[in-house]
């Protein structure tokens, strides 16, 4: 070919270069060159299972024209030097647009390239997309492609274009009768990183001096924007394609620690407190797609004395039988304590009932009323109105009944009556070894606040009266 081509004076010097575009070429405007191969195959034997080999055998049939057996066939040599100059691919151009010049990011543009050779569209020729980036991508780095349609045009709609100056070119890689045409012309597409927030969620305290606590931080973004950017599943090979870093800070500025943030926008953070109050904030780094921010100033409290709580009150209140009556509590958090309390009342005989809040969490000095009621009258009045009610008149049978009665009978009858007036009835309950008057009984409830470990109590005196 070389020898002939240069007796011919059809090149000027030896080298055929990239000899595929020629020869797709010549198989359409001259096939004699190539002695087609139409039958046979070249499959070969394969072990069914293995990959690809499905049917025991393996390899692609011979047809006409091009195919994977044989490809365009085999060469006449004379035919193929003889018809080589005639072999020339025409020229083609690309003019690039796109359908917005600023957006902001993960919002998709579209980019249009029309190809043409001489003057006329040049349709079914693949179009390949590139972009640069001075900030994360500095080399021509391929978007994607697309196929010209019957008019000439191909278009790609993207969102994978960073924040920054991009800027953009289309080339068309040609035809068997087209070469590839000359980059397009550049457009610049400006594209604006979208804002972000910082959250930070401290573990629960309260905090002691000393303590290493975890900060659970949250970079979000407007909805559907994602921190790790459209492409995060090709972060291997596009490295600008990450959710970034946060980074905590004191209020001096000084730099505690820093974690990567995971593509769903969340890390943690560990901070040791000193005593007192510890002042920091986290600051994120924003990436190719999301603009950097920070939080708000975080305020932990670190006490160098164990968290606790007092529990204190009325020492005493009165109770009328079958009435109620409430007093107040007061509940103050020292140290930082924050946790949830239980309270509980005992030490009342049956009859008698303790009501208050199962739990609650102060924040603060926080106030609880605890309800003391009697739910009937004591029976010790009942004995002797049963007594008064016998002697009343009456039926027949209440007179026969007295009737029946011997003297001495009805004598200590009366004396046992007058005795349990005198008595009072509450003290009958046995269930509580508070101290007695006549008409009245003390006992003693006991109000129980307890969280985790931490347990106070108070004692209250119930003096009931008839």
């Amino acid at each position: 070919m070389n020898q002939y081509l240069l007796a011919q004076g059809s090149a000027h010097a030896p080298g055929l270069g990239n000899m595929n575009p020629a020869l797709y070429l010549l198989a359409e405007q001259a096939p004699w060159v190539f002695h087609d191969v139409t039958t046979g195959s070249n499959d070969a034997p394969c072990t069914i299972g293995t990959p690809d080999c499905t049917a025991g055998t393996l390899g692609y049939a011979a047809g006409p024209g091009y195919d994977l057996a044989t490809g365009l066939g085999s060469v006449d040599a004379y035919a193929l030097a003889s018809n080589w100059a005639s072999a020339v691919l025409e020229s083609s151009s690309t003019l690039l647009s796109a359908s917005a010049n600023q957006t902001e990011a993960e919002q998709s543009i579209s980019l249009a390239a029309t190809v043409t050779s001489g003057e006329v569209p040049l349709a079914a020729t693949p179009v390949e997309f590139y972009y640069s980036n001075p900030q994360y991508q500095a080399s021509q780095t391929l978007l994607g492609g697309a196929v010209t349609d019957a008019t000439g045009n191909a278009t790609l709609k993207t969102n994978l274009l960073p924040s920054g100056t991009n800027t953009v070119i289309a080339a068309a890689t040609g035809t068997t009768k087209v070469s590839p045409s000359p980059d397009s012309n550049a457009v610049t597409v400006t594209v604006a990183a979208f804002p972000t927030s910082v959250g930070v969620t401290p573990s629960s305290g309260p905090y002691q001096a000393g303590q290493t606590v975890t900060l659970t931080v949250s970079v979000t973004g407007p909805v559907g924007d994602g921190l790790a950017g459209p492409a995060a599943s090709n972060s291997s090979t596009n490295s600008f394609f990450t959710a970034g870093t946060v980074s905590l800070y004191d209020t001096a500025g000084n730099l505690e620690t820093l974690a990567a943030l995971s593509n769903s926008g969340a890390a943690d953070l560990a901070l040791t407190l000193a005593a007192g109050a510890n002042r920091f904030y986290v600051a994120y780094s924003g990436s190719a797609y999301a603009s950097a921010s920070q939080s708000a100033i975080v305020i932990l409290y670190a006490a160098t004395e164990p968290a606790d709580f007092t529990l204190s009150g009325s020492s005493a209140v009165s109770l009328t039988a079958g009435s109620s009556t409430s007093a107040p509590l007061t509940i103050t958090p020292l140290n930082g304590f924050n946790q949830t309390i239980q309270l509980s009342c005992t030490g009342l005989p049956a009859g008698y009932t303790c009501t208050l809040p199962a739990t609650l969490t102060p924040a603060a000095t926080t106030s609880v009323t605890v309800t003391f009621a009697s739910t009937s009258a004591t029976l010790a009045g009942a004995i002797p109105l049963a007594f008064l009610i016998l002697l009343l008149p009456g039926t027949k049978k209440r007179v026969n009944f007295f009737a029946a009665l011997h003297l001495k009978h009805l004598a200590a009858l009366v004396i046992i009556v007058l005795a349990a007036t005198l008595t009072d009835g509450c003290a009958s309950a046995g269930q509580n070894s508070g101290s007695s008057t006549h008409g009245s009984q003390i006992y003693l409830a006991t109000v129980t606040a307890s969280s985790g470990s931490i347990s106070h109590q108070l004692a209250i005196e119930v003096t009931v009266t008839q």
